[in-house]
Parts: C-alpha cells; sequence; structure tokens
C-alpha cells in the first residue's frame, strides 16, 4: 500500500488529504489523478440523486457518435 498526504492551507486552517493505493508503482501524479477522476465520479452521482433520477436506468452504445 502506497499513501499520499497532501496538505492545504485553509482559513479555517490546514487540511489534510490521504489519498491512498494498493499498486505502489504507481506515481504521486497518478495517484493523484486517479482520485481526481473518482471524484468527477461521485460529484456526477450526487447530482443525479439530486436530480431525482437515481431510480432511472440509461445506457449509451458505445458505437455511436458522441
Amino acid at each position: 500500500m502506497k499513501l499520499l498526504v497532501r496538505e492545504r492551507k485553509r482559513d479555517s486552517g490546514t487540511q489534510a488529504r490521504y489519498l491512498y493505493t494498493t499498486d505502489p508503482s504507481l506515481s504521486e501524479e497518478e495517484i493523484e489523478e486517479a482520485w481526481r477522476m473518482r471524484w468527477e465520479i461521485e460529484e456526477l452521482h450526487r447530482d443525479v440523486k439530486a436530480l431525482g433520477l437515481e431510480d432511472s436506468s440509461f445506457s449509451v452504445d458505445p458505437k455511436s457518435p458522441p
């Protein structure tokens, strides 16, 4: 396991972010990028739920153009 600790100064004090991975070969940049991508997914889930769409199901055909 690899642990990455990032601290940020805030008006309310110092905030620590703890990121970890079970893949010790990842660089710090790769760990942070994976976290950013995962956080975008979490925000999407939050927004879908806020819109009341969590019970809806939909799929996207990967062959169709964007």
